[in-house]
C-alpha cells in the first residue's frame, strides 16, 4: 500500500470531492480519482459513495478514516524529522541557569520548544554557580548582570529585571498590603539569611525590617518565592519572576538609590553560536522573552 494513497483518501474525506482535494494537494483531479479507485481495489472495499453532490464516506470509509489520519500524521513527522536532520536541527544542547529561574521560565518553555524541534534534546542543568561554557560544562546559559564581556563567549540581551516588595493575594486578603517601608513593621516579613547575596537592595531591606516582624529567613530567590506563594508573609521578589504568578501582588518599589536592575542575557560560546541546534534554542528563547509568553493571565 502506498501511504500517499491514504493521504489522498483523507483529503477527499475532508474536502468532500475529488476536485477540492486535488486543489488542496496540488495534483490533478484525474490522479485523485484514479488513486482512490486503486486504494479501494487494493482494500477490496468501497470507501466512498460517488454522488452528483460529491464523495460521501461509506461505513467502511468512516471506520478506516481515523487510522488513515494517524498514518498521515506519522508520515508527516518522519518527513519533518528528516528535514531537521538535514538542517542540523538534531542532537543534544546542554542548557544551564539558576534553579529558580530555570524552574520558573525554562522548564515550562521546553514543552513549546520540543514541539517545534522534536529532534533536539535539551538537558537543563539548574545550578546557582555559573558553569564554564568555554570549558564545555554547558552549551547555553541565561545569566543576569551588567557586563558579560568574557573572552570566548557571545551574549544576547533578552530583557531587564527589577525588584520590589510583594505579597500573595491570600496574605493581602487577611492582613492587607504594605504601601511603604515603614508599614513592614506591622506585617509578617520573610527575611534574608546571611547567605543571601549582599547587594545594596538586600542591605536596605534588612535595615528597614524590624527583627520582631521577621517570621522566617530564606537564602535564595527560590526560597523567597516559596514563602510568598504559601502566604507566609511579604518579601522582596524579582518583577520578572513575579509576572509568571497571578497570585502575587506588587506592594511597593524600594527607593531609587538601592533599586537593583539587571540585564538578562542569553550566553553561548563563539564555537557553538552558529551550530544549528544551538542557534535554534537561542532564537526560540529570545522570542519567548521578547513576546513575554511566560506572563500569567490575571485572575
Amino acid at each position: 500500500m502506498d501511504s500517499r494513497d491514504l493521504s489522498i483518501f483523507v483529503a477527499v474525506a475532508r474536502c468532500g470531492s475529488t476536485l477540492a482535494a486535488s486543489k488542496q494537494l496540488g495534483i490533478g483531479q484525474s490522479t485523485v480519482s484514479r488513486r482512490i479507485e486503486a486504494l479501494e481495489e487494493h482494500l477490496e472495499l468501497t470507501l466512498f459513495e460517488k454522488l452528483p453532490s460529491g464523495y460521501v464516506l461509506t461505513d467502511a470509509g468512516r471506520a478506516l478514516l481515523p487510522q488513515a489520519e494517524q498514518v498521515e500524521q506519522a508520515v508527516a513527522k518522519v518527513e519533518s524529522s528528516a528535514k531537521q536532520h538535514k538542517r542540523g536541527l538534531s542532537g543534544l544542547v546542554r542548557f544551564t541557569t539558576m534553579q529558580s529561574f530555570g524552574q520558573t521560565f525554562i522548564v515550562p518553555a521546553m514543552r513549546e520548544f520540543r514541539a517545534a524541534y522534536p529532534d533536539i534534546q535539551v538537558e537543563v542543568i539548574l545550578k546557582e554557580e555559573r558553569l564554564d561554557l568555554v570549558a564545555g560544562e554547558a552549551d547555553v546559559a541565561v545569566r543576569t548582570g551588567r557586563n558579560l564581556d568574557t573572552p570566548g563567549l557571545v551574549s544576547r540581551r533578552i530583557g531587564r529585571d527589577g525588584w520590589a516588595v510583594y505579597c500573595s493575594r491570600t496574605y493581602a486578603a487577611e492582613f492587607g498590603q504594605p504601601q511603604t517601608a515603614q508599614d513592614l513593621a506591622a506585617h509578617h516579613v520573610i527575611g534574608l539569611s546571611r547567605d543571601f547575596p549582599r547587594e545594596p537592595l538586600a542591605v536596605w531591606f534588612e535595615a528597614v525590617v524590624p527583627e520582631a516582624a521577621v517570621v522566617v529567613r530564606q537564602d535564595s530567590l527560590h526560597g523567597l518565592l516559596a514563602g510568598l506563594r504559601s502566604g507566609a508573609g511579604v518579601t522582596l521578589m524579582s518583577d520578572l519572576v513575579a509576572s509568571t504568578d497571578a497570585s502575587l501582588l506588587r506592594c511597593f518599589a524600594p527607593p531609587p538609590e538601592v533599586l537593583s536592575e539587571f540585564d538578562l542575557w542569553l550566553v553561548t560560546t563563539e564555537r557553538l553560536r552558529h551550530e544549528p541546534r544551538v542557534r535554534a534554542l537561542l532564537d526560540f528563547l529570545a522570542g519567548y522573552f521578547a513576546e513575554a509568553r511566560y506572563r500569567a493571565k490575571p485572575p
